[in-house]
């Protein structure tokens, strides 16, 4: 019901999602074929084999591209401890890393968001200029 969902989340507030639990597809392996069977059973045993290794391929996929689409956006200074000496990835764990993220840098307390307000309503501004101006140092 809830796809890949289960990625994100740990399996405590995957249960309060759904009462079914979310559970990790296994590596089916190579194709071994029945030692006794027909050629209909042997064709009915690799249907259900390929339907797991899709099942497979396809949750490790969706976890590549979580973590890729989360390294892409994420400043690699926020990333640095995760990242492996020698192949420099962040890991295949998308729960792993956003638990990270969250564990580390989640935490904003009323006062950080009253100093940032501060800030910007203190930012010098010239009206002459384009309001592009403003929002320029923003997005580099």
């Amino acid at each position: 019901m809830y796809g890949h969902l289960g990625l994100l989340f740990s399996i405590t507030i995957y249960a309060t999602l759904s009462p079914t639990a979310f559970t990790s597809p296994d590596n089916p392996g190579p194709f071994a074929p029945p030692a006794v069977g027909t050629a209909s059973q042997i064709a009915a045993a690799k249907d259900v084999w390929y339907d797991t290794k899709f099942t497979f391929r396809l949750y490790q996929a969706t976890g590549k591209a979580l973590v890729a689409q989360v390294v892409d956006e994420v400043d690699a200074t926020y990333l640095a401890s995760l990242r492996n000496v020698n192949t420099s990835r962040c890991g295949d764990s998308i729960r792993l890393l956003t638990q990270h993220l969250y564990s580390i840098y989640g935490r904003i307390t009323p006062q950080q968001v009253k100093t940032r307000k501060l800030e910007l309503y203190n930012l010098p501004f010239d009206v002459s200029l384009p309001v592009d101006s403003i929002l320029m140092p923003l997005t580099t």
